[in-house]
């Protein structure tokens, strides 16, 4: 069936073709009426969000669901129409590449990926047209996380379980799938990118950096980033959701034994369990917790990746990779901020982007352990 690339396309006919195509309503309900509602603007999410609520249809019972999301490619107005075009532009290509990714995700992996995702009602993609879209369960009734705010160790305990429970089911055993993210390219090409990136660093963000951040930088930028990538690439590998933090979770407060809901999988890959265990204790962990909170936390994922049948790794293994992550992730945030205008940026995407330059909570879990010595 056609694939909407803008969310008029998203008529009462078609969303009836698309539910009935897989069954989430019955053959013989028709929907008539559909208000369409644009959300998350303000949370930073990559791509078109929609709440959909059916308010009218052809059936004495209301559809299930009765609302639910799109998620369609991040599109931009063109000045001369009111029609939304996705721009042609290396950004752009990327994020289509992102954004089809996660509908094979929804159509090959998020039934058997061992952890919670969203209910998918239907995921479609028109390599041709450039066009995917997605009807995800509307979560809305759950309580999300917030990268800002953090969580609390009970939360952070139950992601740490979901997450290696993901891992452990694909632990070294990941089919080939070519539409998979790599966790990295090549490293020799990183090192450069990474030197290149810290030398046009504007004042104002260098002014920002505290000084033993500033130095392990420095160290990286000298030639040691390729080094630590090379060591976090021996690490074994499983499939990662490679963005995990706070802001993509949900937690189901009323079924407190419910494993909390991982959404937005266009990052998913392949790569080191310690990448996805460091981007969310980096963002959840309050920065003035002592180091025994997130050993605790540690403790918590290793427990629950053993228990499904990871064998041959460690604790001491999965401290160095988690340490050796952090250093990977400082190196990103610092390169996405080369190339980023902080001046442009307003609103909750700026005070993120402040948060993690700043005292925040990856500054702090890289003071909790000595990223340097994680070489020798």
């Amino acid at each position: 069936m056609q694939i909407p690339r803008d969310p008029d396309d998203i008529t009462p006919g078609w969303l009836t073709g698309a539910l009935r195509s897989t069954g989430a309503i019955a053959p013989d309900v028709t929907i008539h009426e559909l208000d369409r509602e644009e959300i998350g603007e303000e949370r930073g999410f990559t791509g078109r969000i929609l709440r959909l609520t059916i308010a009218g249809w052809s059936a004495p019972a209301p559809p299930t669901p009765s609302t639910l999301i799109a998620k369609l490619p991040l599109a931009a107005r063109t000045p001369a129409s009111d029609g939304l075009v996705v721009p042609a532009t290396v950004t752009s290509d990327a994020h289509l590449v992102r954004s089809a990714r996660e509908v094979h995700f929804y159509l090959e992996l998020a039934a058997r990926s061992g952890i919670a995702t969203p209910v998918c009602y239907f995921a479609g993609h028109d390599p041709g047209e450039a066009g995917m879209v997605l009807l995800l369960e509307d979560l809305s009734h759950n309580r999300f996380g917030d990268v800002l705010a953090g969580c609390s160790g009970t939360d952070a305990a139950v992601v740490m379980a979901g997450i290696a429970r993901m891992h452990g089911t694909w632990w070294n055993r990941v089919p080939p799938m070519p539409w998979l993210a790599g966790w990295t390219g090549d490293h020799e090409d990183a090192q450069v990118r990474l030197q290149r990136n810290l030398a046009r660093l504007p004042d104002h963000v260098i002014a920002t950096v505290p000084p033993d951040i500033s130095e392990l930088l420095h160290w990286l930028a000298s030639g040691a980033y390729e080094a630590v990538l090379d060591a976090l690439a021996a690490a074994p590998r499983t499939l990662i959701h490679g963005d995990l933090h706070l802001d993509n979770i949900a937690f189901r407060d009323d079924h407190a034994a419910t494993l909390p809901v991982v959404a937005d999988w266009q990052t998913a890959g392949v790569g080191p369990a310690a990448v996805d265990v460091a981007t969310f204790l980096s963002g959840a962990i309050d920065p003035a917790c002592d180091a025994t909170v997130e050993a605790g936390l540690l403790a918590t994922y290793h427990d629950a990746l053993v228990a499904s049948g990871v064998t041959g790794y460690g604790r001491d293994a999965l401290a160095r990779d988690y340490g050796l992550a952090l250093v990977r992730q400082l190196a990103g945030v610092f390169g996405w901020l080369a190339n980023t205008e902080l001046a442009g940026l307003d609103g909750r995407e700026r005070e993120v982007t402040l948060a993690a330059i700043g005292d925040g909570r990856l500054i702090a879990a890289l003071r909790r352990r000595d990223p340097m010595a994680l070489l020798s």
